[in-house]
């Protein structure tokens, strides 16, 4: 059995907002990768700043992955990531 692995990783577009004000945060963002390697039903199930959720949870959703595999074929995954907001990055 394997776990899914990114393929590429869309980085979250900081909210303007947020950004000027100089604030940081925390989403974390559920969702299943289908046995294709795409990601279906992202959402926030958490975050420190709501203002950040839309941005993590439409990032997310762009992703690719290799799909997970159990008793060798592809299957569909359940998946949790922290998508970090910091304002030290570019």
């Amino acid at each position: 059995d394997q776990h899914p692995v990114a393929r590429s990783e869309t980085r979250p577009q900081y909210p303007f907002e947020m950004r000027r004000a100089g604030i940081a945060g925390e989403v974390v963002v559920a969702f299943i990768v289908d046995n294709n390697g795409d990601v279906q039903q992202a959402y926030a199930i958490r975050s420190s700043q709501r203002e950040f959720e839309a941005a993590a949870v439409q990032a997310v959703s762009k992703w690719k992955f290799k799909a997970g595999r159990r008793g060798g074929r592809d299957v569909n995954t359940h998946m949790q990531v922290p998508i970090v907001f910091s304002l030290n990055e570019d």
